[in-house]
């Protein structure tokens, strides 16, 4: 899988993520780590995508990005 195709996907599965759980989509402390196992359980496929830094880190930045949380930096 391309970096890009995952990227697109891991900001879908945020949305997803928050629904399944009756989160609002900009929730204001959202966890990482259970968004992480959800996602590692759910659709792995979308963990598995070449990059410079490490996966876990592009997914958390995704993740930080679609969620807003830019004060976690």
């Amino acid at each position: 899988m391309k970096k890009d195709e995952a990227e697109e996907a891991v900001r879908f599965f945020c949305t997803k993520w928050a629904e399944e759980r009756g989160l609002p989509h900009q929730p204001d402390d959202p966890s990482f780590s259970d968004f992480y196992s959800w996602l590692q359980k759910k659709s792995p496929g979308h963990l598995r995508f070449r990059t410079t830094t490490s996966v876990r880190d592009d997914v958390e930045r995704w993740f930080i990005s679609e969620f807003k949380q830019g004060w976690r930096y």
